[in-house]
């Protein structure tokens, strides 16, 4: 230093320079080199927004103002050799920022990269430009700056293609987002091209310069009408270029000029050569620089999208990787002040949170994000209660300056907007935030760019950091945040929690390629085939339904015989025809219209069947899947519908006009009448005695609310608001008119059509809900949730203690359950224990009350049997799924950690399959304590209690009415148990058993097939109900007893399943903790 300084003061007394002037202009170089020095020494330190010892880019400014202040005082000295008195000979440093990138000697040798259309957003754009600044350095030339505008990036001011932009709507300059100095310093250290001013392109690329070159990379996912209609060229042209392609890998494109008017669109600019490349064909750089850029002055791209895949496969010799490079620039001094007004209001140390719900929702729909903010929602209570932190900063993509495919979708879709809000209410509630949302007026505040990058700095300056989601700029977010805090707050406890994160690998949407059939597909079609032969069967062969008798005064079986309404076939045509048109109309409608077009965008997917090829578009492939799943639905509910008729056996109204009973056989003293008397047309008879439940109420019923729902999810309402629910209405009330039209034709009982109506609802909402799933996200494929990601900065002992405590709180859950099963069983046992004690209460009855005066009838399956089937089978399924689970993973991922417990060690799927045994066993003894306890308090009286009874006639006067006092002689046993009609426990217990096998299978059983699944779950529900059912053929239990078993069932069930086990919320493991040891700041290389 001190040599250098000598040579000017030597230099500065031969020019005759005042003595104060020379010592104030030696003091002023010292001090600027010093603080230009510091500063190239604090070049790769943290990205935050407030830097420590770094010098302000206003004192920058003032020295150079200073600088140029004194050589103008020297220059009135004396001009003639003053004027040679510059600063090119002191030694500058990299990141000054009067050092200009280009000496003025060489610009009139400068070639240029100039990109039109920047692809992407903002991270993954200002990406794409490093990695061009990679390919331009290698190929010997410079990258033009490009502009800014909401997080995309073009090379010109009035955009790239379509009608100039207005003065209002113009892109500004790239320093709006970044810091220009630091980022042309950066990449000249990181042995990147340079970057220019797009007046230097034009100027140095007029008119006059013929070696000028416009460049279209073409991808392997462009389209023909995309260039068609860029280039307004015909699809013979476009055809051809496509072949040209293919043997070259490039060739001359004429059109492109002609389609963008780029020239005009520049000013003063001549296109010279226009080629078309092949991006992922031409992988050497130095053909693309020799064969097809040549000695071009001004080379000019089309449409960039940086390398990778379907992108360029170009390999730049670079020593650092663009995506670090990205994540080391800093924010603009604009975007600085913002972030800093927000961080002075917050006033405190704050959690900083980020989601972003894009891919969750679209992907995977609203339940899965709903459950993975409740994960966030616990780890922030949990951080406010440890760290005494009481303020939040939220940023998220709901907003407007968030999603454009969230805000298209929200603008579109009514119930889309209603759960978006019921989320951001619920969030802005619970945690109370502090959040960015700039008001309108100044455009470059409400830039989205700006917004992101103010949110982003905010973000890393928190005390916490919590994330949903994932994506480049979160991880921006992310890094910045760890290395901030590795270099400032090592000292600080500070966490990182990323909930809901995946590889990259598992969020790719669907890829359909050009297969054959799969074997999945047959497996469907054998399983609908399987229903439709199954339920031809039941009306082909003659199955004999349950023989149930009469009361000659029965008035409810004494109506008159009348002509159907809406006959069957009737009902079949039009529930079909209805159905089938209105899918197709409206997926017609719907693939023309832009709200379905990036749901419908997925791969082109061949059916090979011999020599014919089939090739659907996607709403055919979607229509087809729509009425494939319509038809498995109608089939399961006429097959539900015909099971119950020849269960139950019940009678219709008419029964006693189409029987026409046997004078001479008919004996009304008796009672009830069970021997077969009727003499009409058997066949008839035989229909005569399936009434339960109303096949046409089931039907109509499932075809219609199939329809409402449908319209619901698919039909679009921009253009009215008055059509949909007019459309819906019709339907329900078509289907509740045929439904009714039963009761007043004397074909059915009023409980007959209400079965019949719930029983078609209940099927088009599983359907519509759980196989179709219409109401949330797109046809992508389901992955497993992932796991949360702790990063810990703290010691491993404090690793270690918080994994003692975590296996301490597992051990405590399952020790709790098992208590918890240790009690109920010793309460099960108490019960039956004082069963002699126990006895239910009495409840009298009339003489004339004809619905306990039914014949006893044995069982067809025992108590102990009936035990033996809902606990044996359920955990038997419960053994094999979990074992073919595990063994299913142990290829798939590394293997996981053991479970310790106190001196005990035990795998994790052992300790979840015991947990799911326990769980059911735990659910079956509280269903029967209910069961039995409301048995007791109830005392109700089966339809069998006076043949069980056998009461002592000539105790009894009936004429006095109600009869309290029994006078029973038949065994005492029997007789208690005939007072325990209300509710029928056969009918609760298989219902739960059945019930929590079906949720299991659900949330436990993966496969690619469609049908599998829920023909799994329709045969166990089946069983259910055909156990309950039978206790009203065999004379045990009233309807009412069953429905309300079936009911205490499925709600214990549902609370064993969703509230106890929570299957079919997010799996999380135990947390994998990682602890980041301080290490020293990340340095980039210097070297020229």
């Amino acid at each position: 230093m001190w040599p250098c300084v000598r040579r000017r003061r030597s230099f500065l007394s031969r020019c005759t320079v005042p003595f104060g002037v020379k010592t104030y202009v030696i003091f002023s170089i010292f001090i600027m080199y010093h603080l230009f020095r510091e500063q190239d020494n604090k070049t790769s330190n943290s990205p935050g927004v407030f830097r420590k010892n770094f010098p302000s880019l206003n004192g920058l400014l003032s020295l150079k103002r200073f600088n140029k202040t004194v050589a103008k005082k020297l220059s009135t000295t004396r001009s003639n050799k003053v004027k040679s008195v510059t600063l090119r000979n002191i030694p500058r440093d990299d990141n000054s920022s009067v050092s200009p990138i280009i000496n003025s000697g060489s610009k009139q040798n400068l070639k240029f990269l100039f990109v039109l259309h920047h692809y992407e957003q903002l991270t993954k754009t200002t990406e794409n430009l490093l990695q061009l600044a990679a390919v331009a350095k290698q190929t010997g030339r410079v990258v033009v700056e490009p502009l800014v505008r909401d997080s995309r990036m073009c090379g010109l001011p009035d955009g790239w293609f379509g009608q100039r932009r207005s003065e209002a709507r113009k892109f500004h300059p790239m320093s709006l987002y970044f810091d220009v100095t630091f980022m042309k310093n950066l990449l000249k250290r990181s042995r990147y091209a340079p970057l220019v001013k797009l007046e230097t392109f034009k100027r140095e690329c007029q008119s006059s310069v013929t070696n000028t070159t416009l460049l279209h990379f073409m991808y392997s996912d462009r389209k023909e009408e995309e260039m068609v209609r860029w280039y307004k060229i015909s699809s013979d042209i476009y055809q051809k270029t496509e072949s040209a392609l293919k043997k070259s890998g490039w060739c001359e494109c004429n059109f492109i000029d002609s389609g963008l008017n780029f020239s005009n669109r520049i000013g003063n600019f001549h296109a010279g050569r226009q080629i078309c490349l092949d991006a992922e064909k031409i992988k050497s750089l130095q053909l693309f620089k020799s064969k097809i850029l040549k000695e071009d002055k001004c080379v000019t791209i089309i449409h960039w999208r940086g390398i990778g895949t379907h992108r360029c496969h170009f390999e730049p010799e670079v020593n650092i990787e663009s995506r670090k490079l990205v994540y080391s620039l800093r924010s603009s001094e604009f975007v600085n002040s913002l972030a800093k007004k927000i961080i002075d209001t917050i006033g405190e140390e704050y959690i900083s949170i980020h989601i972003r719900a894009e891919r969750q929702i679209l992907w995977y729909g609203f339940d899965r994000l709903s459950r993975c903010i409740e994960v966030l929602m616990e780890k922030v209570k949990d951080l406010q209660r440890k760290y005494k932190i009481k303020r939040v900063f939220l940023s998220s993509d709901f907003t407007r300056f968030g999603s454009d495919t969230l805000r298209t979708y929200t603008s579109q879709n009514i119930s889309f907007a209603k759960k978006i809000k019921e989320i951001w209410r619920y969030l802005s509630k619970t945690l109370k935030p502090t959040m960015y949302n700039p008001s309108f007026g100044d455009a470059l505040i409400m830039d989205s760019g700006v917004v992101a990058l103010t949110e982003k700095n905010v973000l890393i300056e928190g005390s916490h950091l919590l994330t949903i989601g994932s994506g480049t700029f979160q991880q921006w977010i992310v890094d910045g945040f760890i290395e901030r805090k590795i270099n400032y707050d090592r000292q600080k406890n500070w966490i990182v929690t990323r909930v809901c994160l995946k590889e990259d690998k598992y969020l790719e949407p669907l890829k359909m390629g050009n297969h054959k059939i799969q074997w999945h597909l047959i497996m469907d079609f054998v399983c609908l085939v399987a229903l439709g032969v199954a339920e031809m069967l039941i009306h082909v062969i003659p199955i004999e339904p349950s023989h149930r008798g009469f009361f000659c005064d029965d008035k409810s079986l004494q109506k008159p015989l009348q002509e159907e309404t809406v006959s069957t076939w009737l009902t079949i045509v039009v529930g079909f025809s209805v159905s089938i048109s209105v899918i197709i109309l409206c997926e017609t409608v719907n693939a023309k219209s832009k709200r379905r077009k990036q749901q419908l965008q997925v791969g082109k997917f061949n059916i090979k069947c011999g020599p014919l090829i089939c090739t659907p578009t996607a709403w055919q492939r979607r229509t087809f899947f729509l009425l494939f799943m319509f038809g498995f639905g109608a089939l399961i509910t006429n097959l539900f519908t015909d099971m119950g008729k020849v269960t139950v056996g019940r009678l219709r109204p008419y029964f006693i006009a189409i029987c026409k009973p046997n004078a001479t056989l008919l004996n009304c003293s008796q009672g009830f009448i069970t021997e077969d008397i009727c003499t009409g047309d058997p066949v008839d008879v035989l229909d005569a005695r399936m009434s339960f439940p109303s096949g046409h109420a089931s039907f109509s019923t499932y075809c219609m609310v199939f329809l409402a729902l449908y319209l619901e999810s698919s039909m679009p309402t921009k253009q009215t608001n008055l059509v949909k629910p007019f459309l819906q209405v019709a339907f329900l009330s078509l289907g509740l008119l045929c439904s009714l039209s039963r009761i007043f034709d004397y074909w059915h009982h009023w409980g007959d059509v209400l079965v019949g109506m719930f029983l078609g609802t209940l099927v088009a909402f599983f359907i519509t809900f759980r196989s179709l799933r219409l109401f949330s996200s797109p046809p992508y494929p389901n992955c497993y949730p992932t796991d949360e990601v702790d990063f810990v900065s703290r010691n491993p002992v404090n690793n270690s203690e918080e994994r003692a405590d975590l296996n301490a709180c597992f051990m405590f859950l399952y020790c709790a359950r098992s208590r918890l099963l240790i009690d109920y069983l010793v309460t099960k046992t108490l019960v039956y224990g004082t069963t002699d004690k126990l006895y239910p209460i009495k409840q009298g009855f009339f003489c004339e009350d004809k619905s306990i005066q039914l014949p006893f009838k044995e069982p067809w399956m025992d108590y102990a049997g009936l035990c033996a089937l809902v606990y044996i089978v359920p955990i038997v399924v419960i053994l094999i799924v979990e074992s073919c689970n595990n063994w299913k993973r142990s290829g798939e991922i590394d293997e996981e950690e053991e479970e310790s417990f106190g001196p005990i060690t035990i795998k994790p799927w052992i300790v979840s399959t015991i947990a799911l045994i326990f769980v059911f066993v735990f659910g079956g003894f509280l269903n029967e304590i209910i069961t039995d306890l409301a048995k007791i308090s109830v005392g109700r009286l089966r339809p069998n209690f006076r043949d069980v009874c056998r009461a002592n006639l000539t105790q009894i006067d009936c004429q006095q009415g109600y009869i309290s006092d029994g006078m029973c002689t038949g065994d005492e046993y029997n007789v208690k148990m005939a007072r325990m009609s209300f509710p029928s426990g056969q009918s609760s217990l298989t219902m739960y058993a059945m019930l929590y096998l079906a949720f299991y299978i659900q949330s436990a059983v993966k496969t690619e097939t469609k049908l599998i699944k829920p023909l799994l779950q329709i045969v166990v529900v089946s069983l259910a109900l055909f156990l309950g059912l039978s206790r009203i053929a065999e004379n045990a239990h009233f309807l009412s007893d069953v429905v309300a078993g079936f009911v205490l069932g499925a709600i214990i069930a549902w609370l064993m399943t969703f509230k106890v086990l929570k299957l079919f919320a997010i799996r999380i493991h135990k947390p994998k903790v990682y602890t980041l040891l301080p290490q020293q700041p990340r340095q980039i290389s210097t070297e020229d």
